[in-house]
C-alpha cells in the first residue's frame, strides 16, 4: 500500500489524522520507544536508545509517496538495532562491574 500524506498515515497507524497520537502510538508500540518525527514532505523514524552513548539506531526517511511495506521493515531495523545497541552496553557494563569486583576484592579475599 502507499502511503500519499500524513492523513494517510495517520490512518495506517490507527490514529485518524492525528499526528501526535500515531508518534505517541509509534513510541508505545515499540520495544525501543521509536519516535516518529515529520520531515519536509514525510517522516523520518529511529530511536535514541536510554543509557547508551552516542546517537541511537539510524533514522529513516520517507518522503511521500512512500510503501508501507518499507516502512515497516525500517521500523522492524529500527528495533534490531536499538536491541543490539542495548546488548552491547549491557555486556559493557557487567564486564566494568566486574572489573570493579576486582578490585575491591582481590583474588583470595572474598
Amino acid at each position: 500500500m502507499i502511503v500519499n500524506d500524513y492523513t494517510e498515515l495517520c490512518s495506517m497507524i490507527g490514529c485518524v489524522d492525528d499526528f501526535d497520537l500515531a508518534a505517541r502510538a509509534i513510541y508505545k508500540g515499540t520495544n525501543c520507544g521509536a519516535s516518529l518525527q515529520k520531515i519536509d514532505n514525510g517522516v523520518k523514524i529511529g530511536s535514541i536508545v536510554e543509557g547508551v552513548d552516542g546517537d541511537g539506531t539510524e533514522y529513516f526517511d520517507f518522503t511521500f509517496p512512500f510503501d508501507t511495506e518499507d516502512f515497516w521493515a525500517s521500523m522492524t531495523e529500527v528495533e534490531r538495532q536499538a536491541a543490539v545497541l542495548w546488548n552491547e552496553q549491557e555486556e559493557i557494563e557487567e564486564i566494568i562491574a566486574w572489573e570493579d569486583e576486582k578490585k575491591y576484592y582481590p583474588e583470595g579475599e572474598n
